[in-house]
């Protein structure tokens, strides 16, 4: 990306997958960067942390519906 055309990322939509867990799971560990398991729970936590108001859901809003200030 160019300088000057960053983005600022205030929201993270997450959704199930809807797909076999092991199937996922043989899929995930052949392309892990192998770390630790941290889960879907650690994940979400760790994006709070890293972006402070960060808005993690399932549906999208329009900019002008988006709730300022921490999640």
């Amino acid at each position: 990306m160019r300088a000057g055309l960053a983005r600022r990322v205030d929201q993270v939509q997450a959704r199930s997958l809807a797909i076999d867990p092991d199937q996922y799971l043989a899929v995930a560990e052949r392309h892990s960067a192998g770390g630790p398991r941290i889960g879907l729970s650690g994940l979400l936590g760790r994006l709070k942390r890293a972006r402070k108001g960060l808005v993690i859901g399932n549906f999208a809003r329009a900019l002008g519906e988006r709730r300022s200030g921490p999640a």
